[in-house]
């Protein structure tokens, strides 16, 4: 049995664009000329830039947490280390 083909129409040019997450497409105003399509990508480009440092100073404040966790983790296995050899010099300098 082979299926039967679907048949996907093709894309008109005046569909309704995409809505981004911040809106919805009954919110969203189509800018009607160059001047208002220009301040629209300006306004979308400012938002994208703001929302990548946000991320890159989370990114920063995360990395910042792990090298203290990786330097408390360190400090306490030299600790470690000098309590094992505390516990097993005296036992093997009286073997």
């Amino acid at each position: 049995m082979n299926p039967s083909p679907i048949e996907v129409p093709e894309p008109t040019r005046d569909a309704t664009p995409a809505s981004s997450h911040w809106q919805t497409t009954s919110e969203m105003i189509i800018p009607e000329t160059r001047e208002e399509l220009h301040r629209e990508l300006r306004r979308e480009i400012e938002q994208v830039k703001g929302n990548l440092l946000a991320a890159a100073m989370r990114v920063s404040a995360l990395k910042s947490r792990l090298d203290g966790l990786e330097s408390q983790m360190t400090q306490r296995s030299s600790v470690d280390d000098t309590r094992l050899q505390r516990n097993t010099w005296p036992a093997e300098a009286s073997s």
